[in-house]
């Protein structure tokens, strides 16, 4: 099992509010070249965040822990060099733009509800 941190749980509230949005941050993850979301479960009340998806081949989930830390596990072990890649591209965060975020926003919206 590979387990990746996207977002470290906020160490006060005032930490949580510089953080960027799941949207947001969802939206600079599907970025990544060869990453793919398959199905989108966000319900913001609740902070309750389940993505499936793939990168490269390989399955991964995605979803928001207790206390808000953001992960990405791997069922099997990739290779370190795919780990690698995606480790640097989490940790490298850039805010996508308000309309990749919206287009994103949509894109997630159709995911959630094929999902149902």
């Amino acid at each position: 099992m590979t387990y990746i941190t996207i977002q470290e749980e906020p160490r006060s509230w005032w930490h949580g509010v510089f953080q960027p949005s799941v949207i947001a941050l969802m939206a600079y993850v599907e970025s990544l070249e060869g990453l793919e979301f398959k199905s989108f479960h966000y319900v913001m009340q609740t902070d309750e965040l389940d993505v499936k998806g793939t990168f490269l081949g390989y399955s991964f989930n995605i979803c928001m822990e207790w206390g808000g830390a953001i992960s990405l596990t791997f069922r099997t072990e990739i290779p370190e060099a795919l780990a690698s890649v995606l480790e640097k591209h989490m940790k490298s965060y850039k805010y996508v733009g308000s309309r990749a975020e919206k287009l994103a926003a949509v894109r997630f919206q159709r995911l959630a509800s094929h999902d149902n």
